[in-house]
């Protein structure tokens, strides 16, 4: 829920300034041009969900700049968040996933060292 605030608090900052002004400088972006070639859409015409979807599951694009390049677009904000949120869970899968491993292994490594301790206090008595 706190990401999702962000990112609509980004997107619509971009909205707010001249965007036309800022435009130009987003466009001569390396990035902001790859993603125009990849896609054949430029920047300011931007309007489908799944480029969006897709930028999200890509790891080359900061999230924060992403949000604001993105406000930079035409793109409506109910199709900018679906799609952001779509591209956003199957990282936050992953991270759940990854972290959830990383907590058994370090409980059943606690847990066997545990064991040898008292089986080792067991010998000894």
């Amino acid at each position: 829920m706190p990401y999702g605030l962000a990112l609509c608090t980004s997107y619509l900052s971009a909205k707010r300034p001249a965007p036309s002004a800022l435009l130009p400088e987003c466009s001569r972006c390396t990035r902001s041009s790859a993603v125009g070639t990849v896609t054949g859409v430029s920047m300011k015409n931007l309007k489908n969900r799944k480029i969006v979807f897709l930028l999200r599951l890509s790891p080359l694009f900061p999230f924060g700049l992403l949000n604001y390049a993105l406000g930079l677009t035409t793109i409506s904000l109910p199709k900018y968040v679906l799609a952001s949120w779509g591209g956003m869970l199957p990282a936050t899968f992953a991270y759940g996933a990854a972290a959830t491993l990383l907590a058994v292994k370090v409980a059943s490594s606690a847990a066997s060292k545990a064991l040898q301790d008292a089986e080792s206090a067991d010998d000894k008595a």
